[in-house]
């Protein structure tokens, strides 16, 4: 694939939103399983995955620890 010939994506690939917090235990360890694995300080109810870094290596870590809780 000519990753060249790709157009840019736009400003609104991933639109920027207010963050919300997760809702209920579920979402709570979820974000904090997302927040541990990718590096990142906290995860929202609205935060994509693969725009924060994410990849499927790290999809892979993510079941890991989800099947540990």
């Amino acid at each position: 694939m000519d990753r060249s010939a790709l157009p840019e994506p736009g400003a609104d690939a991933f639109d920027r939103h207010a963050f919300e917090a997760a809702q209920g235990p579920l979402e709570t360890t979820l974000a904090t399983i997302w927040a541990e694995v990718l590096g990142v300080e906290r995860v929202g109810r609205q935060d994509h995955f693969f725009a924060l870094g994410g990849h499927s290596l790290l999809v892979m870590r993510v079941l890991a620890k989800v099947r540990q809780t």
